[in-house]
């Protein structure tokens, strides 16, 4: 490969040949390739070539490491490139001031780029390097000094040095304290243990991706999983309506293990899969065969019976059909020997097959073999003492063989089959099994339960005594829960997120996330724990296909990060960077001067989310539509399926100004001013990163805040900056497809007293948790910033009514001077937050139930108030202080598999007339309500029966009598609570990546 890149780019090559090489060695179909330096524009957009992801850092040029507008212009004009290339979201740029000493920490998780390219040899920093990219990823050094080249060539953790041109290229090699996980238990032993040194409790969140839940039987939704040293391989189950019943859709998928980009899809026919050597082992057809873990594609059939399991030991894959056992050669793929006999389990070690035939239900007996893996022959068979009750084989490990029967375990050696030891135990509740052993350190290590509370005991493989005990503390509630426990060789990991410490006997509980059902449990390797999509309602989490990381390694601060311990202002504030429309002077405003602005400025109208303006359109017409960018009809792009798998849509609500309709583009970092009365675009501003919408509209200002972790202030009129301030120096992670903070900026801003106000992070016990940061409008100041105390799990939306402010659980009275004090923070339920909008489990920003309404289960999506005339509840609700509606999807969930029962219920209720409600069919998709004037609009996909004709449209109803006024057919539904109204119009933020207004003629 080093010779073609070498031949590509030797000479002077073209700029695009010098790209295309740099591309070529990221040796996938996706890739994250992180560019330092000031390239021309178009430089990264010929990098990505329409597949990778490329972010270009463009480092100060000032002799001071500050930014100046010239460092602003280079990087935005490399965002206008993209934009024109049809690349935007693929390809970002962003400026970052640049010390030179001490040397910036580059602003990514350990291990995540792909390919790090420096562009001047000078800011290279070969520490930071070997931080960020990923083993086998590739280092370029554009002018790099002999006496830097050969360091490189004298560094055991690089490989292949080269040099070609003005180029040096190397790849990291693979760190050896880390271990991958080839089979659903780890290896063809079955013992569950990975040999990772360097996997941790979690506290960070390293990436995220794919499917949020389950789709069907909620405990299924990856009956198989396995961790090459690069991918991350799985098996999708899905279930899709087909002729008026559900069908199985199954698709074996392959991620990059150290940073969730989507790699490749195909069909999968079985669950069965191993992943070794860059080979995945798989069943097709009724054979099993051997696929390129880089591309997918098939590279050699086996001719075998049908497998029922298979395995790969070293150079051999071993095969379990229904009426044989057979062990291939995976260099030539030729069969070495067979087994013509109905075995019901297999576990190897390197030089041993071991297999259990267990006859006793057919009234014969059980017995236990062992043969060399390599030739076949016989070694020992073994009908032990047990054999009169069925047993199963668990797992080979520190020479001796383990099976479980109903008592406990049982032990013989793997030398001759002779039995060693018996061990009888009583099982912890909540899914507890006597397959459930593990061997680590050393010991075997059994959960046993006892009246004084439940513990761990490790026991000598050969002898059966107890050489070490890690006792479960009486307030530590662990089970073991329907997945299979794993381990290291320091932490045993079990139950909901449950870590005990092997030697210390120290408990951790992570609650940031926690263990998918079933099959797929939790998976430690690659220095990271994987988990994957579950439909668990009991208490807030991430969710989808998770991979949890500890702290970072690097000490030093990252590039930009904030000034100060208290995060105020200090001299040079590198947190801010200022635009041309920042005012040059400006008195700071009293925050108790502050008074709301009329019309829907902000997310769903004001700062109480209530969802009501004055008056609406009495008929309704289409004005305009305006078709935001699309994405090709038929193309096979896996990042823009992946961008729509998040629990955003890609466009946001509407948020209005007079004369505009602003609208936020989400996944193409695009904030758009449409022109109210025509549609057309005013003007637009391309952010850093994906953007949370919509923007809060607020005198002369825009304010808006990004997944990057940036705040931004832009001018209305024009779109030009005014000031953007970074919020958090987490490190930037992939999510869903691009790149984002690791604690971004979630849902819409906030305006209260003159302050711009956000919330950051993604989970109270992830990273650094909830934060809620209050900046000077007018300036970009910060005025102060405070961690959400009170507030269990995930961000919910920013609420506020006069000096008063709710985030979920948390709560706080703002400070009535404009000084750098925190809002004090408040305990009770009462006083004005009772008016205030909440969500449940998910918050009040996540739509995830449109597509999978087992989100709705144990009222995960449940939105609540409590107004003057009662409480509301629903998936949809709107509400001022004399009426209140809601619209709720079901009467009920059925937590299994989401199916919904009973109908879906738009329900009213206003002073001085009676409540009324509108029955729906439960296959309704309604996500748009707004209430206006004595109208209630609805919108969304009405249904008759579940998969009956489905009728998408905005209907108005009478709001005092629940009376249907009209109707308007729409092109598709409306993004989740998607449609606002300026008192003549309504707007409406379409799931086609439409916006329309509505209104009389």
């Amino acid at each position: 490969m080093w010779l073609c890149l070498a031949a590509r780019i030797a000479g002077a090559a073209p700029l695009d040949q010098e790209a295309q090489a740099i591309a070529a060695s990221a040796r996938g179909a996706q890739a994250l390739i992180v560019v330092v330096g000031r390239p021309t524009p178009a430089w990264p957009t010929v990098v990505s070539g329409g597949r990778h992801l490329v972010q270009t850092l463009v480092p100060a040029s000032s002799p001071t490491g500050d930014l100046d507008s010239l460092d602003e212009q280079a990087a935005d004009a490399i965002r206008q490139a993209a934009r024109l290339a049809g690349m935007p979201g693929r390809v970002t740029a962003m400026t970052v001031p640049w010390q030179s000493n001490p040397a910036p920490r580059l602003p990514y998780a350990d291990r995540t780029v792909n390919v790090l390219v420096w562009r001047d040899a000078a800011r290279c920093d070969i520490a930071e390097s070997l931080r960020v990219v990923q083993p086998e990823g590739a280092i370029w050094i554009h002018g790099a000094a002999p006496e830097l080249v050969e360091q490189l060539k004298a560094d055991a953790r690089m490989e292949t040095v080269r040099q070609t041109g003005p180029w040096t290229s190397v790849f990291v090699s693979r760190p050896k304290e880390l271990d991958s996980w080839p089979h659903g238990r780890h290896g063809a032993d079955r013992n569950a243990v990975s040999g990772d040194k360097l996997v941790t409790t979690p506290q960070q969140l390293r990436w995220a991706g794919g499917e949020r839940w389950p789709r069907g039987f909620r405990r299924s939704a990856v009956p198989a999983i396995n961790v090459g040293t690069r991918q991350l391989v799985y098996v999708l189950q899905d279930e899709v309506p087909e002729h008026g019943q559900l069908v199985r859709r199954n698709s074996l998928v392959a991620r990059d293990a150290f940073n969730g980009l989507p790699l490749w899809r195909v069909p999968a026919q079985s669950d069965l899969i191993a992943t070794v050597d860059e080979r995945v082992y798989t069943a097709q057809n009724g054979g099993a065969v051997e696929l390129d873990a880089r591309t997918g594609k098939l590279l050699r059939k086996f001719a075998t019976d049908s497998p029922a399991e298979l395995a790969v030991s070293g150079d051999y894959l071993i095969v379990q059909g229904e009426l044989e056992l057979s062990v291939w050669n995976r260099t030539d793929g030729r069969r070495r020997w067979e087994l013509r006999r109905n075995v019901d389990r297999f576990v190897a070690d390197e030089q041993t097959l071991y297999v259990l035939e267990d006859h006793i239900r057919r009234g014969g007996e059980a017995t236990v073999s062992a043969f060399d893996l390599a030739s076949g022959e016989p070694r020992w068979q073994t009908t032990p003492e047990w054999a009169g009750a069925p047993a199963q084989l668990v797992l080979v490990a520190e020479g001796v063989v383990i099976l479980a029967d109903r008592e406990g375990n049982l032990t013989l050696d793997a030398r001759d089959g002779s039995l060693l030891w018996r061990y009888r135990y009583d099982l912890i509740g909540h899914g507890g099994s006597y397959e459930k052993v593990l061997v680590a350190d050393g010991l075997v290590w059994v959960h046993v339960a006892r009246s004084g509370g439940h513990v761990w005991r490790g026991l000598d493989p050969h002898s059966g005594q107890v050489r070490h005990v890690v006792r479960q503390p009486a307030d530590y509630h662990l089970k073991h829960r329907c997945s299979f426990d794993v381990a290291t060789g320091k932490w045993l990991m079990c139950g909901t997120m449950d870590f005990a410490n092997l030697s210390t006997g120290e408990h951790r509980h992570f609650a940031g996330a926690r263990n998918s059902c079933a099959s797929a449990g939790l998976v430690p390797a690659n220095g990271l724990v994987y988990t994957f999509p579950h439909a668990c309602g009991c208490y807030p989490m991430l969710r989808g296909m998770l991979a949890l990381g500890g702290a970072d390694s690097a000490g030093s601060p990252a590039v930009g990060a904030r000034g100060g311990a208290d995060g105020g202002d200090n001299g040079g504030d590198n947190e801010l960077v200022r635009g041309p429309a920042c005012p040059a002077a400006m008195e700071p405003a009293k925050p108790t001067d502050f008074v709301e602005p009329a019309g829907w400025w902000t997310y769903r109208g004001d700062g109480r989310r209530r969802g009501v303006a004055s008056q609406g359109p009495q008929t309704m017409r289409v004005l305009w539509r305006h078709a935001v960018d699309r994405q090709p009809t038929g193309t096979v792009d896996p990042l823009p399926h992946e961008w729509s798998l998040r629990d955003s849509p890609s466009l946001s609500p509407p948020s209005h100004a007079p004369d505009y309709c602003y609208v936020c583009d989400a996944d193409h970092h695009r904030l758009l001013a449409l022109d109210a009365a025509s549609g057309n675009v005013v003007w637009e501003y391309l952010a850093e990163s994906r953007i949370e919408g919509p923007p809060s509209i607020v005198g002369q200002w825009c304010l808006f805040g990004t997944r990057g972790g940036w705040a931004h202030c832009v001018r209305v009129d024009d779109g030009k900056l005014s000031w953007r301030r970074r919020l958090t120096d987490a490190p930037w992670i992939v999510s869903h497809g691009q790149l984002e903070s690791a604690s971004p900026v979630r849902g819409p801003s906030l305006v209260a007293w003159h302050a711009g106000c956000w919330i950051t992070g993604r989970h109270q016990d992830v990273g650094d948790g909830l934060w809620v940061h209050a900046v000077e409008m007018n300036s970009g100041k910060l005025r102060w910033r405070q961690r959400a105390e009170g507030h269990l799990g995930v961000p919910d939306v920013l609420a506020g009514q006069g000096g008063q402010l709710q985030m979920g659980s948390w709560r706080a009275t703002l400070p009535a001077t404009a000084d750098n004090g925190a809002g004090a923070a408040s305990e009770s339920a009462e006083g004005p937050w009772r008016q205030l909008i909440r969500g449940g489990k998910l918050g009040v920003l996540d739509g995830s139930w449109y597509r999978r309404p087992i989100a709705m289960r144990k009222d995960l999506q449940q939105w609540s108030t409590e107004s003057s005339l009662m409480p509301l509840e629903g998936q949809l609700i709107c509400f001022d202080d004399q009426r209140g509606y809601s619209y709720e999807a079901s009467e009920r969930v059925v937590g299994l598999n989401g199916l919904l029962l009973g109908s879906a219920r738009l329900r009213g209720q206003s002073s001085g007339h009676p409540a009324w409600e509108v029955q729906l069919a439960n296959s309704s998709r309604i996500s748009g309500m707004v209430l206006a004037g004595d109208s209630l609009y609805v919108a969304g996909e009405f249904k008759a029966s579940l998969l009956g004709r489905s009728a998408t449209q905005l209907r108005r109803y009478q709001a005092s009598s629940g009376k249907l006024l009209g109707t308007l057919d729409l092109p598709a539904r409306p993004v989740h609570d998607g449609m606002s109204c300026d008192g003549e119009r309504l707007f409406v933020s379409l799931v086609n990546r439409e916006v329309m207004a509505i209104g009389e003629r």
